[in-house]
């Protein structure tokens, strides 16, 4: 009777008497188990295991089993375990909502990974804009708190001389914020008379674009006005204007032309 030699494992002798024959079965020695898992059970892996044993495996805390992959390794009569390469894969974190912003660069979620958020045009980020995947306490979260988007503010607008706008009543000024000026009496506005709260440069803060003047009206002393035409009266000779003039002041105090109407 001679015995078969096993690659990988131990040798087993079984007798089968009705042939008078004998088979070699060969133990498995102790498995190399995928990443990120162990045996199903508080059981120890042992040094060797018997031939058709099967091996069931669980993920550790903070993963879970690749869908179709297969969560148990078996010993096989040439003392070899089947293959399995991978099983278990990180949890996933919870998708981070961020009320007037975005994430910007993300994987998977899953534990281990990180993701970068930001914030929507006209507000601005309180907080880390990266977080990374953990496990605490044996559940995947985010390593700290979630950060917020605010709504970036413009300093109080500024006063002009002879002129005012429309305070708001909890003088709160955010981008997007849109101020109207007037002029006192006598006075006229020179320039556009709104501005408005709108992103500086720096991408975090909020600044006006320049408000208007406003200048008194004066007008300048001016020779008579010249008519467009004039006839004599034939029996006067005197010399009559056609039609009637008028003027009226610019804001930078220059008399318009005198219109004349037909």
């Amino acid at each position: 009777m001679g015995l078969s030699s096993c690659s990988n494992g131990v040798p087993t002798v079984v007798l089968v008497l009705l042939f008078l024959s004998s088979t070699v079965l060969c133990d498995c020695p102790t498995p190399a188990l995928p990443p990120k898992s162990r045996p199903r059970g508080s059981e120890a892996l042992k040094d060797s295991y018997r031939t058709g044993t099967v091996l069931r495996l669980v993920c550790i805390p903070g993963y879970e089993f690749i869908p179709g992959a297969r969560p148990y390794l078996t010993c096989s009569p040439d003392g070899t375990w089947t293959e399995v390469t991978e099983l278990c894969q990180g949890k996933r974190c919870p998708v981070p909502h961020l009320e007037n912003g975005k994430i910007l660069e993300s994987g998977d979620l899953r534990l281990g990974e990180r993701v970068t958020l930001g914030c929507n045009l006209g507000y601005r980020m309180i907080g880390e804009s990266t977080l990374r995947c953990v496990l605490r306490g044996g559940e995947v979260m985010w390593h700290r708190e979630l950060p917020f988007c605010e709504q970036i503010p413009c300093h109080r607008p500024a006063t002009i001389s002879n002129g005012r706008y429309d305070a708001d009543p909890t003088d709160s000024y955010v981008v997007g914020t849109i101020i109207i000026y007037r002029c006192d009496a006598d006075y006229s506005l020179i320039g556009n008379p709104s501005i408005t709260c709108r992103v500086a440069a720096d991408g975090v803060n909020g600044e006006w674009n320049s408000p208007p003047e406003c200048k008194k009206v004066r007008c300048l002393k001016s020779p008579l006005p010249i008519f467009r035409s004039q006839r004599k009266e034939r029996r006067s000779g005197k010399a009559l204007a056609l039609g009637t003039a008028s003027r009226q002041c610019l804001t930078d105090g220059i008399p318009r032309r005198p219109l004349l109407w037909e």
